[in-house]
């Protein structure tokens, strides 16, 4: 997050959305729903809750718009990309905000149903985007039938948990400089060789 410039008085109302963005993304990894308040987010960023409230009337709308941001505002981000490619990118998001998506899938604070509806439907390219190329590789024998759904649960899981390894256990392990590409690369791949005709 940028500093807030000299001189500028506390609760001018100046600030950047993804500086704003970004802290509700930390409060929600650090204390799910509940740990996101826009008071907060107006104390850490040094301005009034007016000026919050004026870019996202509700805690609701400030939510959405960090989950927005968390997959890059872009839903057809997942449209063109491999299997490896969506693993990796959940590992770095989880890597960069350990215990995000953790925290996001155990909300249990009044409206989770609703919020889990938007979370699900933010990952919707995603599985379509595996679903698509799982049965291309069906169809054309190279992999034998699995269930998707199952195989989709496991890489969602799979990758919050992996992504959220601490820098010590990926050390532990050996697993280099690079261990959210490592990471990805080789959960695909044990995916993929699962699903091998045998």
């Amino acid at each position: 997050m940028a500093k807030r410039s000299p001189g500028r008085p506390r609760g001018a109302g100046v600030f950047d959305t993804v500086d704003l963005l970004d802290l509700a993304l930390d409060a929600l990894a650090s204390g799910g729903y509940r740990g996101l308040t826009m008071r907060g987010m107006a104390r850490e960023l040094g301005v009034s809750l007016a000026s919050v409230q004026n870019r996202f009337a509700t805690k609701d709308e400030l939510w959405r718009a960090a989950i927005d941001y968390s997959v890059h505002g872009a839903p057809d981000f997942y449209a063109d990309q491999t299997l490896a490619e969506i693993i990796e990118h959940r590992l770095a998001a989880s890597a960069s905000r350990p215990g995000l998506l953790l925290a996001l899938l155990a909300d249990d604070a009044p409206g989770h149903q609703d919020r889990h509806a938007y979370l699900a439907q933010q990952l919707g390219p995603a599985v379509a985007n595996v679903r698509e190329q799982l049965g291309e590789a069906q169809q054309l024998g190279f992999t034998r039938q699995v269930d998707a759904e199952v195989l989709l649960a496991v890489m969602v899981t799979c990758g919050a948990a992996l992504g959220s390894l601490p820098r010590e256990f990926t050390d532990a392990l050996g697993l280099g400089a690079d261990p959210a590409a490592r990471l990805a690369q080789g959960l695909a791949d044990l995916l993929l060789h699962g699903m091998l005709v045998r």
